[in-house]
């Protein structure tokens, strides 16, 4: 061998290695990357507007209930008037063209939740009789307060007021965490379909295979005259079969690739991720609450029902007659400027006002009336949360009942997927020998198949109801 040679040689050797060695060191760029569970989750947090709306929703209504605290919060209050009054005095000695006064008030109110109601405010009034007296100043601070005896007495409505508030935001706060729950369980179950789906339709093929093997050797015995067509008729029929079955299980390869991309906001029918795989670690790591939760909607309604008998109170005392004491503490001055009626006006001739105030309507049967309609209405919402906790018990032991007869059921589709298995390959060495015929091979399969099929529908139900059971809890 000349050196020419001996050098093409180990030039080409030298390429070889180094594929070899980039195809052990470095990944296909295009190669599929693994996506668990949690990782899927998380995309789904990240990307699926119905999560992040709720998400949304719930902050909101966190600082909903911020409305409750105003209701009791002071208040700063303010005015400017300007009066141009020409009404002729009534008093003949006492005439003069028309009256102006410019009026500035400001001031705080508040009002507690045990029915008092108290203003602290200052007014300074320039007044002046065009045509008779010079300009002049009054200052005036006031301190007013007042008690409700009857409608919100000692503050019953003010009290219910906020207690609606509260709770009106604590159900819709409960309302949609329900939601962004039952987002990550329908996203949980979308992420098992898809897995059971491909193992499905990776199980078709594997049967299809098998079914064209058949075929094939069926084909080939009849050819030589060595079996009846009868067995190339079935073996033919059977690879019909599960071309058909292979096709319906694409069909939910696809739906439920959809699905799973749908739930993280992707738009696609196509999935390049490695799932998480269906071990039997995982199937018995899967567990019941040892205590019985409440689910988000039940808290909802029982909020609601909550805020209903509250606003049921406030409509009632909104129709109630309404009377209260008030009194009132005031100093004045009269002064030729804004600066001295200022000084002069904390000191000097006060003015005290006590009296009582009663209104009430007059249609007495028609306010009674509504009285008895609003506690209707909140005895319908106490009743309505009611059915709601009964139905949420029965559903939570259903669940717990329904998801230990399914894993006991996997388990023994398991071991009858075995003795299937194991039943089968004992008849196609038989086979081999001439000792069975190719339509009993062909009933074991089919035997095989329906305990495939039946285990990845009952580990499909425990996956399920495993994932229904996070419905009763907290956000994942």
């Amino acid at each position: 061998m000349d050196c020419f040679s001996s050098l093409t040689i180990l030039r080409r050797w030298f390429r070889i290695s180094f594929f070899v060695s980039c195809l052990f060191l470095f990944p296909l760029a295009n190669s599929a990357q693994d996506i668990s569970l949690k990782q899927f989750l998380e995309q789904v947090r990240n990307k699926n507007d119905s999560y992040r709306a709720a998400q949304e929703a719930v902050e909101a209504s966190g600082v909903h209930r911020l409305e409750s605290e105003l209701l009791t919060q002071p208040n700063l209050f303010l005015s400017a008037e300007y009066k141009d009054d020409g009404k002729p005095s009534f008093i003949p000695t006492f005439n003069y063209e028309k009256l102006l006064t410019q009026t500035y008030m400001a001031g705080i109110s508040k009002q507690t939740l045990f029915g008092l109601q108290g203003k602290f405010y200052y007014s300074l009034m320039e007044t002046s009789y065009k045509g008779l007296f010079p300009t002049y100043d009054e200052g005036r601070p006031t301190i007013e307060l007042s008690q409700s005896l009857w409608r919100n007495d000692f503050g019953s409505e003010l009290r219910a007021q906020v207690k609606a508030q509260v709770a009106q935001s604590q159900a819709k706060q409960f309302s949609e965490k329900f939601k962004m729950t039952s987002t990550l369980v329908q996203a949980e179950t979308s992420y098992w379909r898809l897995n059971l789906a491909r193992q499905s339709y990776t199980l078709g093929n594997e049967n299809l295979a098998r079914g064209e093997k058949i075929y094939s050797w069926a084909k080939k015995r009849v050819d030589q005259s060595l079996a009846d067509r009868s067995d190339l008729l079935q073996a033919k029929a059977l690879l019909k079969a599960r071309q058909l079955d292979l096709k319906v299980y694409q069909d939910e390869l696809r739906s439920a690739s959809l699905a799973f991309n749908s739930a993280r906001g992707v738009d696609s029918d196509q999935v390049d991720e490695v799932l998480e795989p269906l071990s039997g670690e995982l199937i018995k790591g899967l567990k019941i609450a040892e205590v019985e939760p409440v689910r988000s909607d039940v808290l909802a309604a029982r909020e609601q029902s909550k805020a209903l008998q509250s606003l049921s109170v406030v409509s009632q005392e909104r129709n109630q007659p309404q009377l209260e004491v008030y009194g009132a503490y005031a100093f004045n001055s009269r002064e030729s400027n804004k600066q001295s009626a200022f000084s002069e006006s904390w000191e000097r001739r006060p003015t005290q006002i006590i009296g009582v105030r009663f209104s009430t309507p007059i249609s007495w049967s028609q306010m009674t009336d509504l009285q008895h309609g609003y506690a209707k209405e909140a005895r319908a919402a106490e009743l309505n949360y009611q059915r709601q906790e009964f139905l949420q018990q029965q559903d939570w032991r259903d669940l717990k009942l329904h998801f230990i007869e399914a894993k006991s059921r996997l388990a023994e589709a398991e071991e009858l997927e075995k003795v299937q298995k194991e039943k089968l390959d004992h008849e196609r060495s038989r086979q081999e020998w001439g000792r069975t015929t190719l339509f009993q091979v062909l009933t074991f399969e089919g035997d095989l198949i329906s305990a495939q099929a039946l285990r990845l529908r009952y580990l499909a139900e425990v996956l399920q109801v495993a994932a229904q059971m996070k419905l009763y809890g907290s956000e994942q």
